[in-house]
Parts: structure tokens; sequence; C-alpha cells
């Protein structure tokens, strides 16, 4: 349903050639009209401006995560008292 009311707001745009005629038609502000056809355009969806981002480069490293929740299951300690168990282990996130 989304898809095709973006399609025909597209088809009207094209059509009628003015972003101010399409918001007097669909009854929305200019300025929604001109990003929606530009997303639309660009091919807009999980791609656009507000995606999130797929790249965190101070993410915990996967294995010391998976040994925190590990370590967590089994004996129920906060994540200060894990911290230090881990680090007296040597499992640092340097050394993972």
């Amino acid at each position: 349903m989304r898809e095709l009311s973006r399609r025909a707001l597209l088809r009207t745009y094209e059509e009628r050639g003015s972003l101010s005629k399409l918001g007097q038609l669909y009854w929305r502000t200019l300025r929604t009209e001109r990003d929606k056809a530009i997303s639309g355009r660009r091919g807009g969806g999980a791609q656009g401006p507000n995606a999130p981002v797929q790249h965190s480069p101070r993410r915990t490293p996967l294995s010391l995560e998976v040994a925190i929740v590990a370590e967590r299951k089994k004996t129920g300690y906060g994540p200060d008292r894990i911290a230090r168990l881990l680090q007296a282990r040597g499992q640092t996130d340097a050394s993972s």
C-alpha cells in the first residue's frame, strides 16, 4: 500500500511538474513532498539518511561479549565485578 502511494505521488509529480501543485493535490506540505520525491528517486528505503549505522568501530569484540554474557549467566555478577574477573583472567578487549 505504501509503495503504491509513493508511486502515485511520483507519477503525479512527473505529470504536473510542480511540487506545489502536488502538495495542494495531496494536502501535504511542500517539504514533505520534496523529501519523499527525492528519496523515492534515489532508491530511498533503508538506505536513506535516517538509516541505522552499519559500522560500529567501538563495538565490544564478539569473543569478549560472549565471555561477559556467559559469566553473567553463570554467576549473576554485575558489570563491575565481571570486568574485574575477566581482567584477572587476562580476557580484555585488547587481548581478544
